[in-house]
Formats: C-alpha cells, sequence, structure tokens
C-alpha cells in the first residue's frame, strides 16, 4: 500500500469507530437506527428488486423487530 491508500483507509477505520460509539458499540442499535432511516426515507430509495421499496423495508422490519 501507499501513503494515499493507508491515509484512506485510516479514515475509514476512525469513521466507523465514531459510528460505533455513537450507538455504544451495539450492532443492534445501529442497525434498528439504519432501519429506521431506512423507514422516514423509503422515496428516497434505489431498489434493484421486483417488490416496491416500501415492501421491502416493511419485510425488512418485521425480521429484525425484536
Amino acid at each position: 500500500m501507499n501513503g494515499s491508500e493507508d491515509f484512506e483507509l485510516s479514515r475509514i477505520r476512525e469513521t466507523r469507530q465514531q459510528i460505533s460509539e455513537e450507538f455504544p458499540h451495539d450492532p443492534d442499535l445501529m442497525a434498528k437506527h439504519y432501519m429506521d432511516l431506512q423507514k422516514r426515507h423509503q422515496d428516497r430509495l434505489v431498489c434493484y428488486s421486483e417488490a416496491p421499496v416500501q415492501e421491502i423495508v416493511q419485510q425488512s422490519s418485521l425480521t429484525h423487530s425484536g
């Protein structure tokens, strides 16, 4: 790796750490946050499935609720 790649990887790792700290290192809490964002912004999502985005978000929230 060259210096530029090392710098970019360092920035990515730093950002991932900040995101993890924002959700007290709890992957379930972070997943819930992103699922909530999907619900709020479903009109902005691009879907590569044949099913409408709203249906996919609804199904996903059912399987991830707990």
